[in-house]
């Protein structure tokens, strides 16, 4: 039976971008590397691209170089941006910062529109909207969260 799901799957990407982050953040880009396919033809632009090889999250994940442009050294870091793909082998893609809650509240703000002018089943439009929300529930600190 053919996939026609056209949703993108946030929270999977999200799951994506905090194992490349804590990846990262122990071993470099060589301990990324290890786990994660590296595209690094995009260097000189001042971006890494950190792949899976088996497409498994559905997208792509990037880092950055924070002294893009300039004469210092370079020195990436993981931004939050990320490339997503939809599932069904669509086409179509979506590009924003996953740990930002204004990108994720600008999606879900615009989400009914874009389901309705890409044809989406109400499923879709439910499972899309499930993901970004938890996506912002994982990125928003609670005021629990801040008790000393």
């Amino acid at each position: 039976m053919e996939d026609t799901r056209k949703y993108f799957d946030y929270e999977l990407a999200y799951e994506m971008y905090k194992q490349v982050e804590n990846l990262f953040k122990k071993g470099g880009l060589k301990a990324v590397g290890e786990v994660f396919i590296i595209d690094d033809t995009c260097k000189d632009n001042g971006y890494i691209v950190v792949k899976d090889e088996y497409n498994a999250f559905n997208s792509q994940v990037y880092l950055s170089n924070i002294w893009f442009d300039t004469d210092k050294e370079e020195e990436f870091y993981v931004s939050g941006e990320v490339d997503m793909n939809s599932y069904g082998g669509r086409g179509a893609d979506d590009n924003l910062y996953i740990n930002d809650m204004q990108h994720i509240e600008d999606r879900i703000s615009r989400l009914l529109d874009y389901a309705k002018e890409n044809d989406y089943t109400i499923e879709d439009y439910e499972k899309e909207l499930e993901s970004l929300e938890k996506v912002l529930e994982k990125i928003t600190i609670k005021d629990d969260d801040l008790l000393f």
